[in-house]
């Protein structure tokens, strides 16, 4: 049975807190528009309305001075002509992956959905050079801002355009922090089953005003190895990270088979501003485990094997500029070079008022069928978004 505990145990805290430890803060926004495809891969009925209404409470409370109780609910009415065929949408929605049931279904129909979820409920105890998090939290390890493939608790999506803080993971996190700009973090995320447990070490370190992180560890049914960095070259960014996967099971869709695999994957990101504000910012991904044809049929078993595209090389590029101080501009594409797909996404976003913002966005895909792209339909989408 669907059940938020969270709400339960802030309700219980705040009965006897002081207003001052206690922050609320979060936004509700619109996302409406019509698509090729639905909102999600797995809705079966393209080319229709669609709209999303979402709040967003986060929420801490603070204790004693070295703990903090965060809960925060994103809570969904999402409305498209058979959407939900079959339940499919409303497992996706739910995390299904997720250790703790931390969902309320409100109303599950098929032509609407309409639930609240704790994407962050966690407790967090800080004393000296010591942190440990335990609960669902965002481990974000990656350096890249669009492919991180040492990013292996909570891989996203850079078409996910309503979702900015990303999803979180049910897990054990400790940090000892070793210096300045150095810390040791050991992360654990046991999951339902062997094949989605994780349990890896970081070690990170600063020199030469470049960050470093390596990290290894146990990734679903296999072993995982990890280097990454950050720094800049001639005032612009770059960073880089790699992975070497191995002892991992391949899978078909949505099965794993007896077959052994090790693969490499790496990713190299740069991006520059100009002083008239004009951005400049170029990523390529590299997946040894990628196919070279017919990728569009590999998602599946990409997205269970961890991996960030079903592609073997997968290219990103971004142009972005202010028009005004309240309006900016941007343009980004991802394409396949080997099956030619490609996906570009135009977007306008206004500061319209105080806590107010629009955000317009485009979809315009290219490829033929079986390509990775094929079936990204495309779309025009609007979002209004009140912040609090």
């Amino acid at each position: 049975m669907s059940r938020i505990p969270c709400l339960v145990m802030i309700v219980s805290l705040t009965g006897t807190a002081n207003a001052q430890d206690i922050t609320v803060q979060g936004y509700v926004d619109d996302f409406t528009g019509w698509a090729g495809q639905p909102l999600t891969e797995t809705a079966p009925a393209p080319g229709h309305f669609q709209n999303a209404l979402q709040q967003r409470l986060n929420t801490a409370y603070y204790p004693l001075p070295a703990v903090k109780v965060e809960c925060d609910l994103r809570t969904r009415f999402i409305y498209q002509e058979r959407l939900n065929a079959g339940g499919m949408f409303t497992s996706q929605l739910q995390g299904r992956s997720d250790l703790l049931n931390l969902n309320a279904v409100f109303v599950d129909r098929n032509d609407a959905v309409f639930l609240t979820q704790a994407d962050r409920f966690l407790i967090d105890w800080t004393e000296g050079p010591v942190q440990l998090t335990l609960g669902r939290q965002r481990i974000a390890w990656g350096t890249n801002l669009v492919w991180n493939p040492t990013d292996l608790f909570n891989p996203f999506s850079v078409l996910d355009f309503d979702y900015e803080e990303r999803p979180g993971v049910d897990a054990l996190r400790a940090q000892l922090f070793t210096g300045p700009t150095s810390k040791i973090e050991l992360a654990c995320a046991p999951g339902k089953t062997s094949g989605e447990r994780t349990a890896l070490a970081l070690v990170h370190l600063n020199a030469r005003d470049y960050d470093f992180n390596f990290l290894a560890g146990a990734f679903q049914r296999g072993y995982i190895a990890g280097f990454s960095w950050a720094g800049q070259i001639a005032d612009g960014g770059f960073r880089g990270e790699t992975r070497w996967t191995g002892n991992q099971h391949a899978a078909g869709p949505g099965t794993y088979t007896g077959e052994r695999l090790s693969y490499f994957s790496a990713a190299l990101s740069g991006d520059y501003t100009f002083p008239n504000s004009f951005y400049i910012h170029s990523e390529v991904l590299f997946n040894g485990d990628g196919v070279s044809t017919n990728a569009g049929f590999s998602w599946a078993a990409a997205l269970a094997r961890g991996e960030l595209s079903p592609a073997r090389v997968s290219i990103y590029q971004e142009f972005a500029g202010d028009v005004s101080p309240l309006v900016r501009l941007s343009i980004f594409g991802l394409v396949n070079p080997d099956d030619g797909s490609a996906v570009v996404v135009p977007s306008l976003t206004w500061s319209v008022a105080t806590n107010w913002d629009l955000l317009l966005i485009a979809l315009v895909p290219e490829g033929q069928a079986a390509a990775e792209f094929s079936s990204t339909g495309p779309g025009a989408f609007a979002r209004a978004k009140w912040s609090f």
